[in-house]
């Protein structure tokens, strides 16, 4: 039986591997329990059921891409491989990511469009229009500094976007977490008798709502 320590560079990568796993597993479980894809009542967002299950390999996708690309970076910086490796793997793995966030916001718009061909009752907000529009131009942009050698300024451009929709949907969900809390805690049965304890408890129910959104 081998109990040996690891020598400390081999320790370094396995531990950032663990730590690779870990967020992508979360990646993959955030976008999942967002999207609830066979279970359209325990969905938070108002997303339809045809756009949400067309959406559902997406974050598993994501999760898979990121783990590989960012796997390669690291053990090709451990192996101090060349810079031309290096600025080789960043750019399969940008051009990877790039590739399933366009297909995403393709298949999106398909399927918005679908819905609103059906129920005409029920135009898309303006905001979503703006919000793809961008998405479209940054994509863009990063796809063409990627093609013109700058694949670092893509990478940068890539990454921020993944890491912008992480942060963003892990604070939705913690902010109905709070809203959820909060709710079951003011909505508790109050003795007829407490007098002013109801509106003391509503009242703080509001700064605790602020202090923890903060």
């Amino acid at each position: 039986e081998w109990r040996a320590p690891l020598p400390a560079q081999a320790a370094a990568v396995v531990g950032a591997v663990v730590a690779l796993a870990w967020f992508c597993a979360y990646v993959a479980s955030l976008g999942r329990a967002l999207l609830a894809p066979r279970n359209e009542s325990w969905r938070l967002p108002r997303l339809s059921q045809p756009l949400a299950f067309g959406l559902r390999r997406v974050p598993t996708l994501l999760a898979c891409i990121s783990f590989v690309g960012l796997g390669a970076e690291r053990i090709a910086a451990d192996l101090n491989a060349s810079l031309a490796t290096s600025v080789a793997v960043s750019a399969l793995h940008t051009a990877a990511l790039l590739a399933l966030l366009a297909w995403a916001l393709r298949r999106a718009r398909r399927l918005r469009l679908a819905q609103q061909h059906d129920d005409e009752r029920t135009p898309a907000p303006p905001w979503q229009a703006l919000l793809g529009a961008l998405l479209w131009l940054l994509l863009g942009f990063a796809a063409l500094a990627l093609l013109s050698g700058y694949a670092a300024l893509g990478a940068f451009i890539v990454r921020q976007l993944m890491w912008a929709a992480v942060v963003v949907a892990s604070a939705y969900l913690i902010n109905v977490l709070i809203d959820d809390l909060l709710g079951a805690w003011l909505s508790a049965d109050v003795p007829a008798d407490a007098g002013a304890v109801p509106r003391a408890r509503a009242q703080a129910g509001v700064l605790l709502s602020a202090l923890l959104r903060l």
